[in-house]
């Protein structure tokens, strides 16, 4: 029986530390929570400004490369509107720019709709690498244009 009696005690005995450590641990984060006023100055030019972590000041921004919609846009600009047998400039209309490439002749291309309002005025087809444009004709064939 005595052997029970200090078997349990001894249990009791580790229960408490365990708990009071838990609570001391608890007790330490709450004050640390209420106490947590860090103000960042690292690579702040003057003392006591602060920096924000998600934007480094001294890792320049990188330039967007261009799309694929952006380079046929560039192109079918530099290109005048006689070649491209419009009335107008190409910026006076709306276009329409392909998100994805296809194969036209040979060559991967973005395809672009010129539209007057809603209406279709021409298709085109801009390489990729800007060498040559096709326009579609009505008949399903391609009219090469060197830009």
């Amino acid at each position: 029986m005595m052997i029970l009696l200090k078997a349990f005690l001894f249990v009791i005995a580790i229960a408490l530390v365990f708990g009071l450590l838990s609570w001391g641990l608890e007790k330490m984060g709450e004050r640390g929570k209420k106490n947590d006023t860090v103000t960042p100055t690292a690579g702040a030019e003057t003392p006591g400004a602060t920096t924000d972590p998600s934007n480094p000041t001294d890792t320049p921004t990188p330039t967007p490369e261009p799309t694929l919609q952006d380079n046929a846009r560039k192109v079918m600009q530099s290109v005048s509107k006689s070649k491209l047998k419009l009335s107008k400039e190409f910026s006076e209309y709306r276009a329409e720019i392909d998100d994805y490439t296809s194969i036209i002749k040979g060559t991967e291309c973005v395809g672009v709709n010129v539209l007057e309002s809603t209406q279709l005025v021409g298709i085109y087809w801009v390489a990729v690498d800007g060498s040559v444009i096709f326009r579609e004709l009505e008949n399903g064939e391609f009219e090469t244009i060197e830009p």
